[in-house]
């Protein structure tokens, strides 16, 4: 799984990964048509040390967290017939991560989902938010998780535990501590997410 730089940007190739801000990106897909390009990416933290990876839907020209802050994709080139599709990101953040020292930051992003204890879905657990309410004050999210091996459909009930979360809250999966630092509607600039903030080694 290699990725190259072109035109200053970290160019990642649909079924691929590369390396931004020390994370890696994997691309499972690029697609749309005129103005509306998405990408569907999964960003691993596993390279830093972080048992962690998420999930997101991406458009061109947002921005998306990886590693040391916020990097900008800054093209989107549709698949078309045999020839797969790619996209372009900013090897440098366009904005740095807030936080503490030593702590990572890893997020639940809208229709996306965060894995801890990964990569092997054995013992890991996948996180989803199951409810925004970002027009509140304060802003609050609910969330469920499961063993990672099996879809919601197939998870024995028991093994579904759910949260009431705001900025401050924090929570054991696996062992892992998640505090929330922020919860963030969706703008111009990026889709609706959760910012939680965890020990960065192992």
């Amino acid at each position: 799984m290699q990725s190259e730089q072109s035109a200053g940007a970290v160019d990642i190739l649909a079924g691929r990964t590369g390396i931004v801000g020390g994370w890696e990106v994997g691309v499972a897909d690029a697609a749309g048509t005129g103005s509306i390009k998405k990408a569907s990416l999964v960003v691993a933290a596993y390279p830093a040390g972080v048992p962690a990876e998420f999930s997101m839907q991406a458009v061109e020209h947002a921005l998306v967290p990886v590693g040391d802050g916020l990097h900008q994709v800054l093209w989107i080139l549709p698949g078309t017939g045999k020839q797969k599709g790619r996209v372009g990101i900013s090897p440098v953040p366009n904005q740095h991560q807030p936080g503490a020292p030593g702590l990572a930051a890893v997020y639940i992003v809208a229709d996306g989902w965060l894995r801890m204890n990964g990569p092997e879905t054995r013992g890991a657990s996948d996180i989803q938010v199951t409810a925004w309410n970002t027009s509140q004050s304060p802003a609050s999210v609910e969330v469920q998780w499961r063993p990672s091996q099996y879809t919601v459909q197939d998870s024995d009930p028991k093994d579904i535990q759910h949260a009431h979360l705001r900025v401050g809250s924090s929570l054991d999966v696996g062992g892992r501590v998640l505090t929330v630092s922020a919860i963030e509607p969706q703008t111009a600039n990026h889709p609706a997410w959760v910012r939680f903030e965890m020990v960065g080694s192992r």
